[in-house]
Parts: structure tokens; sequence; C-alpha cells
């Protein structure tokens, strides 16, 4: 029984995480709910939602910031994780490593520096007319096995 905290923002990575939640919440034929959030929204929403889903015991999260805020709530409502909950989150910053329990997160492969560059090279060839950066680009990830979802 999965739970997906997102966040409000409407962007590509936001639909996109939302997205392939949901497939593999079908292929795999279990339950999962969504929250989506706005600023605040997760210390209303969440207790909510983990009333009106009882049996959840597992919560994805946008992002490592999104799931920090998820441990304190699940703290506040005296759920334990991961015996309780497990929680994940993506992007691996260093609030991952410095919450309790320490967060199991997904992290890029490729560093920042080369995503950078990636986004530039893209921007620069859209502003000069070449539009071939249409192609969907896939980044390797990996997931960072820490106390929140071991």
């Amino acid at each position: 029984h999965l739970g997906y905290v997102g966040i409000g923002l409407q962007t590509y990575a936001t639909r996109n995480r939302q997205r392939v939640f949901e497939e593999r919440v079908a292929a795999y034929n279990l339950t999962g709910w969504l929250l989506k959030s706005r600023h605040g929204a997760i210390r209303q929403g969440l207790p909510e939602y983990m009333e009106r889903f009882p049996d959840t015991n597992g919560l994805v999260c946008f992002n490592d910031e999104c799931a920090a805020e998820v441990l304190f709530v699940l703290d506040m409502l005296g759920k334990r994780v991961p015996e309780d909950v497990a929680v994940i989150g993506f992007d691996d910053i260093k609030l991952a490593q410095l919450v309790t329990p320490r967060l199991t997160t997904v992290r890029t492969k490729t560093h920042i520096r080369d995503l950078g560059e990636l986004a530039a090279n893209m921007l620069l060839g859209r502003i000069d007319g070449n539009d071939d950066n249409e192609s969907p680009i896939t980044i390797a990830y990996e997931l960072v096995v820490r106390d929140s979802a071991p």
C-alpha cells in the first residue's frame, strides 16, 4: 500500500515522477494514492491521507526535502520509519544523510556539471533553431539505500 507525496508545481519532473509511480503501482497490482502538496500542505494533508489509507506501508516522495517533511509528520503521528512506513526520496541532497532515520533516496549518476552542460547545449541548439533536441534524454540513476527504507 503505497502513497506518493508530490509537490504542487506542474513541471515535467513532477508530472513524470507521478506518472511513473502510477504506472508501477498498476503494473504490480498495488494499492496506491497521490498527495499533491503545496508549501506546508504535507503537514495538513498527510495525516488525513494516513487516516484514509491506514494500510499504507510505503511513501515515495518527489524529492528529499519533501521526504524530510514526511519523516517529521510521520513522527508526529507516532509512525515508526521504516517499521510502520518506509520512506524514499529523490535527489540525494545533504539533508538526506542528516535526518533521522537517514533517508533512502535516488540520485543521478550524472555529475551536476555534465547535466548543466547538457542543458546549456540544448538551449543553445534551440536558440539556433535546431529542434533536434526533441528526442528524450535518459539519465542514469541509482538507489542509495539508507535507514528509511532498507
